[in-house]
């Protein structure tokens, strides 16, 4: 739990808030109940840091798939 909680918050913020594009085109996210971060409002994200969380996100499903594979086989099942 402790590995999935950060990364799960992370990736419930991008999904759930409200995205803008600013005046130079970058890409800002709204904060309106933010949890650690206690800023709100309108704040830029830096694209390396989206690409981070994505990254994340898709090598903890692949630990989650490998899991479900190693209880079924100990299971016997397929």
């Amino acid at each position: 739990m402790q590995k999935t909680f950060d990364p799960a918050e992370q990736r419930n913020r991008i999904v759930h808030d409200p995205w803008y594009v600013t005046d130079a085109e970058v890409p800002a996210q709204f904060r309106s109940m933010p949890t650690k971060d206690q800023r709100f409002g309108v704040f830029k994200v830096d694209e390396t840091q989206l690409e981070a969380v994505i990254q994340t996100a898709n090598e903890l499903a692949s630990s989650a798939g490998d899991l479900r594979k190693k209880i079924r086989s100990a299971l016997g099942l397929k």
